[in-house]
């Protein structure tokens, strides 16, 4: 099994509570950008704990190319099967 380091980012309250629950955040494919870090300064201003997970890793690819896989993944016609009764 190879191994992959992956990166996080976390942010806390100004004021911790023990029972104050955390927000997890999931960026898309580009990794941990500035609008996840705006996003999860204001979570912890709202007083949660909150965790950027960079879950895609170190993998690099081109803009153009992840637009594409995005693009063909949304874009595919979907298959509705037709209910008769």
């Amino acid at each position: 099994m190879k191994s992959e380091t992956l990166n996080g980012l976390s942010s806390r309250p100004k004021k911790t509570k023990q029972t104050k629950a955390g927000i997890l955040i999931l960026p898309a494919w580009m990794g941990i950008d500035v609008h996840a870090k705006e996003t999860a300064l204001k979570i912890s201003d709202m007083g949660y704990y909150c965790f950027i997970a960079d879950i895609y890793g170190e993998v690099i690819i081109q803009k153009t190319e992840a637009r594409q896989i995005t693009n063909a993944t949304f874009t595919r016609p979907i298959q509705v099967p037709t209910i008769v009764g």
